[in-house]
């Protein structure tokens, strides 16, 4: 049981490093559930190596660790989404005003640039 919840503090440290600096890194923000994430990961894995005590506690700790991962998953993921929408939509609204330029953006009429080509 100590190596599975040793495990689990292994996995929560990645994940929520993994999630801090993708935040750092793209501007989202400093995540408290990545830091929350870390935080049960060093726990874990401190209690895993220290404390040969009941089993119960260890599988307390281990289901907490995994939920929090889990949680920040959902939570990474629902950030995500929603900056992909806002993106979509601003490319979406650039290319839309590309489009429709005002009538006064349209090409010149060869007739009267003189621009004769073929006669």
């Amino acid at each position: 049981m100590r190596v599975f919840l040793f495990v689990v503090g292994l996995l929560a440290i990645a994940s929520g490093g993994l999630k801090f600096r993708g935040r750092v890194m793209n501007t989202f923000g400093t995540s408290p559930i990545a830091l929350g994430e870390v935080g049960l990961g060093v726990l874990s894995c401190v209690i895993a190596l220290a404390v040969s005590g009941p089993v119960a506690l260890h599988l307390v700790l281990a289901a907490l660790t995994l939920v929090s991962v889990l949680a920040g998953a959902y939570h990474q993921s629902r950030l995500t989404a929603a900056f992909r929408r806002r993106r979509d939509l601003s490319e979406a609204h650039r290319l839309r005003s590309f489009v429709e330029r005002p009538a006064s953006s349209e090409p010149p009429d060869p007739k009267t640039t003189g621009d004769h080509h073929g006669t």
